[in-house]
């Protein structure tokens, strides 16, 4: 390829949304080793085999994809959930997966793991066969999750049922899918760096590292933190790398261990701080809860070797009110429903239960075999659950919290990244790190779930507090999107056994 500037004028389109063409730039860029730049500099990304997974022919793989996607479009065969008419269906969705995973290392071999031993298969078996219990309600494809860690997924929260926020982080990437909305401009240029590099650069994106308000109701999207807002109580984190909402608070962390918090009522004044001035404590998860008293607090979980303490702040002060030792950097802490026990996991195989009155230590938590990012309660606080990079999840009961009762699940692929209870407790949501949402019956001693498949990483999970809806956050390079399912309802015309929940009615 010659050096003259390259050119988007012409893009490939398919009905319903718009897919750069991109095979002269990927190729450009793979085989020259060039560095594709986003805005500042800082989220860059060479193509060195590494990486070869970001890189799949998508355009030989669809026939179509659809911009709005509802129920009776999929019910009707017309697409699948994200919009996507698989050239050969089925087989076209696996070779696309295959295409772009093929290369990248699952997490439980990651080099700082080589010390630990190999996995030993020892997990409870699920039947997935027939089981519906969220359905697939709507997505619109223009709207794009995003996620920045590779191993911390809490980006997507809904506070009601009209309410949803998530993050859409701009990056090449997205600028290279997103070419011709009007958010970005519609020209790059080639250069090359002192090594002679070449270089592609693109230029800012006003949707820039932004959380974003989701309302199913007027299916609208509207940014209410971060750069676009253009004003000095809208800065975020550079890098967010977590997020959590409740009621009505946001609070945002960096891995730079700064956070923005903001009272969604109001929206006036978000407040930008740091509990460090130590660099790249980043914060890993954030929990809002309630103390035992309604006063609103927030558990920061962050990569903490200098207190190597988990922090406890008061929402009304924003200031620390209480400090849990710790022994590893943490990576999720959550409080029970009861408000008196606090779960911790992290950078070790072993968990922990602390009590939040002594801040002392009841548990210790055993089961797995890597290290952990996720926790999450029962609403009756009387079953945890952790996820692993061990691939698994660990049930265990408070009564007896000295071995797990389950070990979910052999058909578990991947990392589990994030757990979620439904408000009523029956239904456990187990995110992995891509492709596959497991929603597990409790009711049937955690041995019946159902499995939501589709393409793409997951930024995050989150059930609406009454329950009847789940939103899956997908950060994909091709294909992100927010899709939300409906609890599933029995059948008039069917078995009124089947799928009968009495919560229903």
């Amino acid at each position: 390829m010659d050096n003259d500037a390259l050119s988007f004028d012409n893009p490939f389109t398919m009905e319903g949304t718009v897919l750069p063409d991109l095979d002269e730039l990927i190729d450009a860029v793979f085989n020259d080793q060039s560095l594709l730049v986003s805005e500042g500099g800082v989220d860059s990304l060479f193509f060195n085999p590494y990486h070869k997974h970001h890189i799949c022919p998508v355009r030989s793989l669809i026939t179509a994809r659809q911009t709005i996607v509802e129920q009776h479009d999929v019910q009707e065969g017309r697409t699948d959930m994200q919009g996507i008419s698989w050239r050969a269906g089925e087989r076209g969705k696996h070779i696309f997966r295959e295409n772009r995973d093929h290369l990248r290392a699952p997490a439980h071999t990651y080099p700082f793991y080589d010390k630990l031993p190999s996995l030993v298969e020892n997990r409870d078996v699920i039947n997935y066969d027939g089981n519906e219990y969220y359905r697939f309600r709507y997505t619109d494809t223009n709207v794009h999750c995003s996620h920045h860690h590779p191993q911390l997924r809490n980006l997507v929260y809904a506070t009601s049922k009209n309410d949803v926020y998530y993050l859409r982080k701009a990056t090449a990437w997205t600028l290279l899918r997103d070419m011709e909305s009007e958010c970005w401009a519609t020209y790059a240029r080639r250069s090359f760096n002192p090594r002679g590099s070449p270089i592609v650069r693109f230029s800012p994106s006003l949707d820039d590292n932004t959380i974003k308000h989701w309302s199913p109701q007027r299916r609208s999207s509207k940014a209410v933190l971060g750069r676009p807002l253009r004003n000095l109580h809208s800065r975020v984190p550079h890098n967010i790398t977590t997020m959590a909402a409740m009621d009505e608070f946001l609070m945002i962390g960096g891995e730079d261990g700064s956070f923005t918090f903001m009272n969604l009522q109001s929206c006036e004044n978000p407040v930008f701080d740091s509990f460090t001035t130590v660099h790249y404590l980043e914060v890993n998860g954030i929990e809002i809860t309630r103390s035992r008293t309604g006063d609103p607090i927030a558990y920061m979980s962050s990569n903490d070797h200098i207190d190597q303490q988990l922090r406890c702040l008061d929402l009304a002060t924003l200031q620390v009110s209480a400090t849990f030792p710790t022994s590893a950097f943490i990576n999720f802490a959550s409080q029970s429903p009861d408000g008196h026990m606090l779960a911790v996991v992290g950078d070790e195989t072993e968990g922990h239960v602390m009590s939040v009155n002594s801040r002392e230590k009841i548990a210790t938590l055993k089961g797995h075999q890597r290290y952990s990012f996720s926790v999450a309660w029962s609403p009756d606080s009387r079953m945890l659950a952790t996820g692993n990079d061990d691939r698994s999840t660990c049930i265990f009961d408070t009564r007896m919290l000295s071995t797990p009762v389950h070990i979910l699940s052999r058909d578990v692929q991947e990392s589990v990244r994030s757990l979620r209870y439904s408000s009523c407790g029956r239904y456990l949501a187990m995110a992995e790190d891509r492709h596959y949402v497991h929603i597990v019956d409790t009711t049937t001693d955690y041995s019946q779930a159902q499995k939501i498949d589709f393409v793409g990483d997951i930024s995050g999970i989150s059930f609406t507090p009454d329950g009847e809806s789940l939103y899956i956050g997908v950060s994909s390079i091709d294909f992100s999107s927010l899709l939300e399912f409906e609890k599933a309802r029995p059948s008039w015309g069917g078995d009124m056994n089947d799928q009968f929940d009495p919560l229903y009615f």
